[in-house]
Formats: structure tokens, sequence, C-alpha cells
């Protein structure tokens, strides 16, 4: 890309020298020479320069349409090449990234599997990390894992958690514990239920905003079920009535941690 855009800049340079050169020699609007730079550039082709009178251009014009032309045509010619290298080398840097991330997955056993890349799925992810846990990250939305996933260094798959397959993929038979963080609670509960057919030792948890989902979650087969508006409502409370346990709560947490 770094390659691309100085030529990208050239193009530029010189769609403004050939409108500037083509208002000098034909004094036509600056939207006719434009166009007549583009039409050259591009090499669509140009019928015979006139002026804004009709009449034909000088030869020191005709000189600088056979400069313009040459000049622009390698350029153009050469940025469209370049453009289609790039998106080849990087079609095959995306496939070569992918099957190495895949081959990691492979070696890994007794990891966890976080579905769901969201605020909460990130920061179990963050935590498995300060832990030196090996983790497994799977989403849909390609530009949420890069944007997350790749400055952290963190293993991902890109696609949809609720499709048997992707499960497969992220080794769910060597999987030691899965947590279920889906934006709705009907992808979480598939989540569970394939995860847990498949693999019974499974250490499952599960997000819920319902509790009529939470009750079905944990009949699916996960071990623990968090709402996590119920959690932060129910520790704030605590928090309020008895003030003096914030201290106690922090050591506690910390310690778990």
């Amino acid at each position: 890309m770094k390659r691309i855009l100085p030529i990208v800049g050239l193009v530029a340079v010189l769609l403004l020298v050939g409108t500037i050169g083509f208002r000098l020699i034909t004094q036509r609007s600056i939207l006719e020479c434009l166009y007549l730079s583009v039409v050259t550039l591009t090499t669509v082709g140009n019928r015979e320069p006139t002026d804004v009178s009709g009449e034909p251009v000088a030869e020191g014009g005709m000189i600088f349409m056979i400069v313009y032309l040459l000049c622009g045509a390698g350029t153009f010619g050469f940025l469209i090449t370049s453009i289609g290298r790039w998106m080849i080398s990087e079609q095959v840097r995306n496939a070569l990234e992918k099957r190495k991330m895949q081959q990691t997955i492979d070696n890994t056993s007794g990891h966890m599997i976080v579905c769901g890349c969201g605020q909460m799925g990130e920061m179990i992810c963050r935590h498995l990390s300060e832990q030196r846990r090996d983790f497994i990250v799977i989403d849909s939305d390609l530009e949420r894992l890069e944007e997350l996933c790749i400055p952290e260094g963190w293993t991902y798959l890109h696609g949809d958690a609720t499709d048997d397959g992707m499960l497969e993929r992220a080794g769910l038979l060597r999987a030691s514990g899965l947590a279920a963080v889906l934006s709705t609670d009907a992808d979480n509960l598939y989540v569970v239920l394939s995860a847990n057919m498949d693999n019974k030792s499974l250490a499952i948890v599960a997000r819920a905003a319902e509790e009529s989902a939470a009750r079905k979650l944990r009949q699916a087969g996960a071990r623990h079920v968090i709402n996590p508006y119920q959690a932060g409502a129910v520790r704030m409370a605590r928090l309020m009535l008895h003030s003096g346990l914030e201290n106690l709560m922090e050591i506690v947490d910390g310690h778990h941690a």
C-alpha cells in the first residue's frame, strides 16, 4: 500500500498539470480541461484538440499532448499494475495468516474458547491473557476481531460461533472451557447446547440477559450463567448498603484474579 500512495499522488499531479496545460492551449473551461486530462490519461481516446473557437491548437499544444499522453499512459498503467499486485499479495498474505492461525489452533489443547468479541468478551479475553491462559476468540465481525486481536497477538477465528464447524475448528474437543457471550440469548443457548453435546467435560460459562434464558442455559449444560446487569446491580446495592465491604470485595477479587 505504501508503494501505491506515491503513484496515486503522481496521477493527481498529472491531472492537475493536464488541466492547466489544456486550459492554456485551448482556453476551455476548467471542467472541460479536466475531462480532456482524464480521457487522455486513461487512454480512452480524444478527438483532434481544438481551442474554444473550434480552431486546431498550435504545434506547441500538440507537443504538450504527445508528452502528456506518453507520461500519463505509462503512469496510469503502472498504477493499475501495482494495485493488482497489491490485491493479490494481500489475498496471499491473508490466506497464509489464516493457515498459520489454524495450525496454531490445531496444536493447542486445554485452552478456552470465547464466543463473542463484544465488551464482555473483550474483558474475558484480557483477563485470560493476564493469566497467561491459551484462548481462541470467535466472532462474525472481522473488523472488530482484527482491531482487537491483532495488536494483542490473540488467536481468533472469523465466523459464526453457532456453526458447529466453527467450534470444531476452534478445537472444541481439546478445550477445557468455553464462554458464550454472544449478543443474543438464543445464540448463546445454541452454542452451549452444541458445545455440551460434543464435550461433556467442558466448563461452560454463559451470558444471559433474561432469567428465563438463564434457566435454559443451565439445562443445556452451562455450569455458570451470568446476567451482567443483575450482577452489576446487586454489587452496587451491596456497596451502598455496606460501604465497608468495598475494600474486602476488592481484596477477594484480587485474590481470585
